[in-house]
């Protein structure tokens, strides 16, 4: 699935009435079927949201969250300052693969636990990585390098290895068979299908004058669902894993993307800009298109959703997020002010002095500035004051 930070522009593949009124839609969608067991069957949607907490006031934060299918139990499990987007499921639901900025500031593949914990980075590497993916038992990772070449590379970053020169975008199926988008003469990008090592590679969308991609296998590996876009505008669309009967499933003016199956197959979870003011959120429809519903329905942005693959109860989540509501510690000795940041969720961060009117040792300026909810554990620096001399 493209990487897709999400924002305010335009969804380009790389976002109560009352709750039983959303149970009853969502009911709808299976068609009357829904219910608190194939709720769980199909496993929490992980999903990028700019909704998380802040560490910096001025800048909003995406992070992966995760939802139960019917767009309840919202929890952030990244909770990190850096821009996290494409998380990934692997086959058993247990771990999600995602990309991040490194230390070198390019993107890289991190890997973390279904509720968050134990993020590590398995890339390293200096160009950007982007859109991965697992293999069916979990031991590779597939994943774009500066988008033009699929690599491989074992879960714990060894091995690396290119997979398919030319391509971007791989999705695995159950059944082994790789899904990816490459560019065909002049200039438009089909969706191919490829054996596990890249050989045998064919153009199964073959559509001159539009661009496809955003690949996805249906649970049994008989169908997937893409992407086409009509000028700037996404429609999602689902063939047969050959390429026959294409079918345009949203058929909206909005721009669709990132199209994500649940495990039993019966329904697609999606990204459009449908929202009240154009802000990207999460949808769901049926496998055939009908009874969409709005499933995060928040006035944050929303996108690149994808479904755990769990048929079973789904792993605990997060807690809810704690804040650091910024103390105002004007005035105050460095030590006292160094206890009430603790206390109140902050932590000390740089002391820098300065000449001032104010008493020796008293801080005489802070950042940030007192009354701001941000993110727990955000670091307050002051300036305290020498005195005059």
């Amino acid at each position: 699935m493209r990487a897709f930070v999400t924002s305010d522009r335009p969804i380009r593949s790389r976002s109560i009435l009352a709750v039983l009124v959303l149970a009853g839609a969502v009911a709808a969608i299976a068609g009357g079927s829904a219910n608190a067991g194939s709720q769980a069957a199909n496993g929490r949607i992980a999903y990028v949201s700019d909704a998380a907490c802040r560490f910096d006031p001025t800048l909003k934060n995406e992070d992966i969250f995760s939802m139960a299918p019917d767009g309840s139990g919202k929890a952030d499990l990244t909770r990190s300052a850096n821009p996290d987007s494409s998380p990934a499921w692997s086959a058993d639901g247990t771990k999600l693969a995602f990309t991040r900025p490194g230390k070198a500031d390019n993107d890289d593949v991190f890997v973390m636990s279904s509720n968050g914990k134990a993020q590590r980075n398995v890339t390293k590497t200096s160009p950007d990585d982007a859109n991965p993916d697992w293999t069916p038992d979990g031991s590779k990772i597939t994943y774009d390098v500066s988008g033009t070449t699929v690599f491989s590379a074992n879960s714990d970053g060894t091995g690396i290895a290119p997979l398919i020169p030319g391509g971007y975008e791989a999705s695995w199926s159950s059944t082994g068979k790789i899904a990816y988008t490459g560019t065909v003469e002049p200039s438009n990008a089909e969706i191919f299908v490829a054996n596990a090592d890249g050989s045998g590679a064919q153009s199964v969308t073959n559509a001159p004058g539009y661009d496809d991609d955003s690949a996805v296998w249906s649970p049994d590996g008989t169908k997937i669902a893409f992407v086409r876009f009509y000028g700037g505008a996404g429609e999602i669309f689902v063939m047969n894993a050959d390429g026959s009967g294409q079918t345009n499933l949203t058929n909206n003016p909005a721009n669709d993307a990132d199209p994500t199956w649940s495990p039993d197959g019966s329904t697609i979870a999606f990204t459009t800009n449908r929202g009240p003011t154009g802000d990207n959120e999460i949808y769901l429809m049926n496998a055939n298109g009908s009874n969409p519903v709005d499933l995060t329905n928040s006035p944050a942005n929303e996108s690149d959703p994808d479904w755990q693959p769990v048929t079973g109860t789904p792993p605990a989540v997060p807690g809810p997020d704690r804040f650091c509501k910024v103390p105002n510690l004007l005035g105050q000795k460095l030590r006292q002010a160094r206890t009430k940041s603790r206390k109140s969720g902050c932590v000390s961060g740089t002391v820098k002095y300065a000449r001032s009117k104010r008493p020796r040792g008293r801080v005489v300026r802070q950042t940030p500035r007192k009354g701001l909810r941000l993110c727990f554990g955000v670091r307050v620096n002051v300036v305290v004051s020498r005195g005059l001399h």
